[in-house]
């Protein structure tokens, strides 16, 4: 059985090694990327089964990318969690409501992380395509 594949799109250096770390304990290869045009191209061209992005990021935010993920029919039903370390629920509430699947708060506690990983991917296998008409 092939491993899952997970893409880590972040710009802070010590959360890319921390949240690398606990996916490839889990069993995941990690691919990763600094900003959000380079995790939109990963994303296009490696086809990650799940991708924990940043809310925030110089140049394309994670909220942008989520919305093109979405939009894009080769990458819509990527399974998506956006880290934040906002405790309020406006950012939270919009990370939902542009496509994400799950979001969780920095910093990341590993268990948490491998929970709501595996609740999105499973969630994804089921997810049922929105009809735009």
């Amino acid at each position: 059985m092939a491993k899952k594949r997970a893409l880590v799109v972040e710009d802070s250096q010590t959360i890319i090694s921390v949240v690398r770390y606990f996916l490839q304990l889990e069993g995941y290869e990690v691919l990763v990327a600094q900003n959000g045009a380079a995790g939109l191209e990963l994303a296009k061209n490696r086809r990650p089964d799940v991708m924990i992005t940043d809310y925030s990021m110089p140049g394309m935010d994670g909220m942008t990318l989520v919305k093109q993920l979405r939009a894009d029919p080769l990458t819509h039903d990527i399974a998506i969690l956006t880290l934040t370390s906002e405790t309020g629920v406006e950012k939270q509430t919009h990370a939902l409501a542009v496509g994400a699947d799950d979001y969780i708060l920095k910093p990341v506690e590993p268990r948490r992380l491998a929970a709501r990983v595996k609740a999105a991917l499973y969630r994804s296998k089921i997810r049922v395509p929105i009809n735009s008409d």
